[in-house]
């Protein structure tokens, strides 16, 4: 009797089983497990379904967002040797090359620094404008 319950019970943990990953492993829970997660927009471009763009303001970010966003994590510190944020003395002596020659230098990347701070997609104006920033804020 005790093999029957045992064989009875082993069964229907395998037909519990089966039936829980058959409803698993159905079309739709496969497409819902593997849809993306996301889309991408591309400015000027509709939406699927959408009848109009969007409009994106594309106005220069001022030096503060940038040096919140790119530049704090080093210039606040002076991590590495950057020169610090309000640091007159630092910075006149970084800028001894000039303005414009900070610029190239700043989008070549600098010793630790990456490329352009990895603000990819700045402009000069905004980079100067970061720049500026830094120098005066304490």
């Amino acid at each position: 009797m005790q093999v029957l319950i045992r064989v009875l019970v082993i069964a229907a943990l395998t037909l519990a089983t089966y039936s829980s990953q058959a409803n698993h492993m159905t079309e739709e829970t496969i497409d819902k497990r593997t849809s993306p997660v996301g889309q991408v927009h591309i400015e000027g471009v509709a939406l699927e379904g959408q009848t109009e763009t969007i409009s994106v303001a594309t106005e220069p970010r001022t030096g503060e967002m940038l040096y919140g966003t790119y530049c704090m994590a080093c210039h606040s510190t002076g991590l590495a040797n950057a020169p610090k944020t309000g640091d007159a003395e630092a910075w006149n002596k970084v800028l001894e090359i000039g303005i414009d020659q900070l610029i190239i230098s700043a989008k070549a990347g600098k010793n630790v620094m990456p490329a352009m701070g990895n603000c990819t997609d700045c402009s000069d104006d905004e980079l100067k404008s970061a720049i500026n920033f830094m120098m005066e804020t304490k």
